[in-house]
């Protein structure tokens, strides 16, 4: 029970980074195993130090736990979301290649965009596996993100866009 408790972020019910590592290394073996594709989306909420300021931690707390849910119910049981940090969000997306991946963050962005009181935009990056190890993928995705963010927020860049 203490070690599900070490995996599991408190605040939102979701995978933490000690659990990520592992989850992407079995993933990249399969997806090596199989020739499968394997995709990952890397979400930062934009602004988000505004909802803390202006409404409250607690409000904060409950937006980030909104959002949490929303992005998990979102997705298939194959796919593994994590907390990265503080705003920020990894999904996992095994058995599916740069455009499905590309399609699911656009539609997060949407719903999100649709679904938070008050509004809360994302910028995401996207990126498809291609035989780099676990950090130097989400290194990859990582860099997207920040394409995005120098872009403007509230878009999504992925692989190929830059």
């Amino acid at each position: 029970m203490l070690e599900k408790q070490a995996e599991i972020d408190p605040l939102t019910g979701l995978l933490n980074q000690k659990k990520m590592y592992p989850i992407i290394k079995r993933e990249i073996k399969r997806a090596s195993r199989y020739g499968t594709p394997l995709s990952m989306i890397m979400i930062d909420l934009d602004n988000f130090k505004n909802i803390n300021d202006t409404y409250g931690h607690l409000k904060g707390d409950m937006s980030l736990k909104n959002v949490a849910g929303m992005i998990r119910s979102s997705l298939r049981e194959v796919d593994f979301v994590f907390r990265y940090g503080g705003e920020e969000f990894l999904v996992l997306l095994p058995s599916s290649d740069l455009q499905m991946a590309r399609s699911t963050a656009d539609r997060l962005r949407e719903k999100l965009a649709e679904t938070t009181d008050p509004p809360i935009t994302m910028s995401a990056g996207v990126c498809s596996w291609s035989d780099e190890d676990a950090t130097q993928f989400i290194q990859k995705t990582d860099r997207l993100l920040y394409e995005a963010k120098d872009k403007g927020k509230n878009r999504v860049e992925s692989q190929g866009d830059i």
